[in-house]
Parts: structure tokens; C-alpha cells; sequence
């Protein structure tokens, strides 16, 4: 253990002692804060993110898709994502309620 000497302000050395045996975490727990907003978070996720992508693009489980294959599948402004289907009879869930039977049935 080192010991060192802080000059701080009437206030906070009042509001201090009366933490005399954890003034060791407070100075951790506030140096923490500081060194977290201190890092760029964008920049290590990004960074982190891109060396994921290069990882996988080097062991060959992800390759770039033709420019043009692309385009033919993307859904423009104009074309919906997907059209939707139309179905007569019992919601799906009821069917899947009944088929698990008496102990998923709220009534029961």
C-alpha cells in the first residue's frame, strides 16, 4: 500500500470523513467512472464489430454478395417487404393451446 495526498475542498473532505474505511473504493469506484467515460464506446464497438466481420470474411464463413444479386432481393421504397397471407379458421395459437392440452389451458 502506498499512501498519497489529495488536496480537495472543505466540503468534501467533510463529506469524506465520514467514510474514513472506504475511502479506498470511492477512489476506485470514481477513477472507474472517469477511465469509462474517458474510452471512446463507439470506436471499441465499431472496431470490435470490424474485427468479427474480418475474422469471419479470413475463415471463409462470410463472403461479400454480388452488387447485383443484392439489389435483386432488397425490397425498394415501393415493394413491400412482404405480402401478407389471408387465412380463414382459428388463430394459430389456439390450435397450439389445444394440442398441448388441459395443463397449458388457462381454464383448467
Amino acid at each position: 500500500m502506498e499512501t498519497i495526498q489529495v488536496e480537495v475542498s472543505s466540503e468534501l473532505a467533510q463529506r469524506l470523513r465520514t467514510y474514513p474505511d472506504k475511502l479506498t473504493q470511492i477512489l476506485e469506484r470514481g477513477l472507474h467512472i472517469i477511465e469509462a467515460e474517458e474510452r471512446p464506446a463507439a470506436t471499441s464497438i465499431s472496431s470490435a464489430r470490424q474485427k468479427t466481420l474480418d475474422a469471419l470474411r479470413a475463415s471463409g464463413l462470410m463472403l461479400e454478395l454480388d452488387p447485383t444479386l443484392v439489389k435483386r432481393y432488397r425490397a425498394g421504397i415501393d415493394k413491400p417487404r412482404c405480402t401478407p397471407v389471408y387465412v380463414k379458421g382459428k388463430p394459430l395459437s389456439e390450435i397450439i393451446i389445444a394440442e398441448r392440452g388441459p395443463a397449458w389451458d388457462d381454464q383448467a
